[in-house]
């Protein structure tokens, strides 16, 4: 999953993912494992360096819209990439399902400019 961004003055950027899986955050929150119903997934930031996964209620940001008959996302929560003082960044997550035991690939894909895909 690739976003490409780029605002005319820095911002602060949210990229979201809404599950109601169990969410375990790797070393250094660069990684995640989601798992629901014996089913995993797992989640590699490529793009940026040194971003990082956080895991937050799924309710709307502080000063965000939160319509009145916007339901309250019981038992969902989000998984994050928070970047601040951005204005062109490219956010990329590799997303790979596992099988019962299976380990994360060891090799990652390079990210590619979206242009060129």
């Amino acid at each position: 999953m690739q976003d490409e961004i780029k605002t005319a003055k820095p911002a602060d950027l949210w990229w979201f993912l809404h599950t109601r899986a169990q969410v375990e955050l790797g070393n250094e929150a660069a990684t995640a494992t989601l798992a629901q119903n014996g089913a995993r997934l797992w989640a590699r930031i490529l793009s940026p360096a040194g971003a990082k996964f956080a895991v937050m209620d799924a309710a709307p940001l502080p000063g965000s819209p939160h319509p009145e008959k916007q339901g309250d996302n019981k038992g969902v929560r989000k998984l994050a990439i928070h970047l601040e003082n951005v204005s062109d960044a490219t956010v990329a997550v590799l997303l790979v399902p596992l099988r019962p035991k299976e380990a994360p690939p060891g090799t990652l894909p390079d990210v590619t400019p979206l242009q060129k895909w």
